[in-house]
């Protein structure tokens, strides 16, 4: 009892002087070039956010922004009658890139779908499959992109055979396979934004 006074300032102190020592170390390690990228463009995005928390504040610039008009409707058809033609929408259920992250270590993989957390997904993946690297170069989880992530190719997969036949789990009960998954109109809508309107 007669320690317990002074273990939390000690364990503070220590731990201060741990991340104080982590700290001046990173800065002291060679940066690769791949680490410059995502340096750089944390840098950009992190910008990026202050402007655009900026505009957030002028209400008049947003009203702007959306004034636009609706154009007229040139047809009463229904979406569904609209495309039973096949020449004015785009053909249902295309196939696409699959994009798994996986964790051997854990034996958990993830299918990664765009604009249902997939850069998180991918940071946290990455994170747990090489956790120092990922502090060694500091990456931040909310930050790492595509094309500057650190586990670029080392922890990925685009056939969920392929891997499972790479790690042997094919008939392993023990893996973890999960997938996020988002309201549709709110990843269109989220999709729109970030890709036509910012």
């Amino acid at each position: 009892m007669k320690y317990a006074k002074i273990a939390l300032p000690l364990a503070t102190t220590a731990l201060s002087i741990v991340l104080l020592y982590d700290t001046a170390m990173s800065r002291l390690r060679p940066a690769t070039r791949k680490n410059r990228l995502a340096e750089k463009f944390y840098a950009t995005l992190d910008a990026e956010r202050r402007y655009s928390l900026k505009k957030l504040d002028d209400i008049s610039l947003l009203l702007t922004w959306n004034s636009d008009k609706l154009p007229e409707r040139n047809s009463n058809e229904t979406a569904e009658e609209m495309c039973q033609n096949g020449t004015n929408c785009l053909p249902a259920f295309e196939p696409f890139e699959t994009e798994l992250r996986i964790l051997p270590k854990y034996k958990m993989s993830t299918c990664v779908v765009q604009k249902s957390m997939s850069t998180v997904m991918t940071s946290l993946f990455c994170f747990l499959f090489d956790e120092a690297s990922f502090i060694g170069e500091n990456r931040d989880i909310l930050k790492d992109w595509k094309y500057v992530r650190l586990c670029m190719g080392k922890n990925e997969h685009s056939s969920m055979n392929t891997m499972l036949h790479k790690y042997n789990a094919v008939n392993d009960k023990k893996w973890t396979h999960i997938m996020i998954t988002r309201d549709p109109v709110d990843r269109f809508l989220s999709g729109f934004i970030d890709k036509c309107v910012r």
